[in-house]
């Protein structure tokens, strides 16, 4: 673990301290200014780490010290926690991580997160194994998610497309919420183009399930900085169809000696394409920066022809690439009884 990530944990225990025995408000402090630099992604990797810490921290202040003699530095809790929950912002913060299912309803009510780290700890508790602190997460996600700018979605998005779709209890409503937002497609918009970490190819097919991105694929194939993101929108305008990971499946590989593996499971649906535009991405896709998109140019035209797309086959047979000259070869080998064409 980062030493960023395990001083967020030792700040987390500290400030648990100090508000169970009502002392050194500046504990909770730093928590609060370590925990706003974290990422979703942090924030989702932590959650479980800050339980076990807030509970150590709980454990230590019980409630009845002279029963409990064998615990060391045992020492009473001087306040109610939940009524500190409700008087500080940061307080609230911390205990959206608490081992007790109690104080973590209490905090998904009065937690208003103001960056990333707590939007995503808010959707985490949406979809907490304790029911009440999912209804009651839900329904502040419901109360603050029409008053989040553009600019605040973007940071969600790739967790949210990577993530909360696969969570079981939750997962669906705060998916459903996030999509409905005025500034969802303008949010995803501004991932795909200008993004480059991250789940990037997985992101746009699991989007392209349904019609909102086919009029942005033409950018995303020229455009985009993630090649991964170009090369999606080039293979799906270059083949007419959109093609996203359905499920997983096995494959036997030896009956006899009881080999299989997993193999993915795909879906696809038609994605009307112009002829033009379809040309003018297969261009793009012969001078692009990266050899993958350049392959699938190359494979656009060992399925349709060199014929009728001269200047791009010149440009693929002579391609830096050892891949991409490969199919080209095996493209001329293909097409050379149509029509000979001399490679310069």
């Amino acid at each position: 673990m980062t030493c960023q990530k395990e001083s967020v944990l030792a700040a987390a225990e500290a400030a648990a301290w100090a508000v169970y025995q009502s002392e050194d408000p500046s504990a909770v402090s730093e928590f609060d200014r370590l925990r706003t630099n974290l990422s979703a992604w942090d924030v989702a990797q932590l959650d479980q780490p800050l339980r076990r810490r807030i509970r150590d921290a709980s454990y230590k202040a019980v409630r009845t010290p002279a029963k409990r003699s064998w615990l060391p530095f045992a020492q009473p809790r001087k306040v109610d926690v939940r009524v500190e929950i409700g008087k500080s912002q940061p307080v609230a913060a911390l205990f959206m991580h608490a081992h007790d299912g109690y104080l973590r309803e209490e905090a998904a009510k009065c937690f208003v997160p103001v960056d990333t780290a707590g939007r995503a700890a808010l959707l985490l508790r949406c979809n907490d194994w304790v029911e009440n602190v999912r209804v009651a997460a839900l329904s502040k996600l419901r109360e603050l998610v029409p008053e989040w700018t553009a600019e605040e979605l973007t940071d969600l998005v790739l967790f949210t497309v990577d993530r909360i779709n696969e969570w079981q209890r939750g997962g669906t409503v705060v998916a459903a919420a996030l999509q409905d937002h005025r500034e969802w497609q303008s949010a995803l918009r501004l991932v795909l183009l200008h993004e480059t970490n991250g789940p990037m190819a997985r992101l746009l097919r699991k989007n392209l399930r349904t019609l909102d991105l086919d009029y942005l694929l033409p950018d995303l194939a020229v455009e985009a900085r993630s090649a991964f993101v170009r090369a999606v929108a080039t293979e799906t305008i270059l083949e007419g169809c959109a093609r996203w990971h359905a499920a997983t499946e096995w494959q036997w590989v030896d009956k006899v000696y009881g080999l299989r593996r997993r193999v993915q499971k795909w879906d696809k649906r038609t994605v009307p394409i112009a002829t033009t535009v379809q040309n003018e991405v297969l261009a793009a896709a012969a001078r692009d920066t990266s050899a993958v998109v350049r392959k699938l140019a190359a494979e656009h035209l060992i399925r349709e022809g060199i014929e009728a797309h001269q200047a791009t086959y010149q440009l693929l047979a002579n391609d830096t690439s050892n891949r991409v000259r490969d199919r080209m070869d095996f493209c001329t080998r293909k097409w050379s009884g149509l029509k000979t064409v001399k490679v310069k």
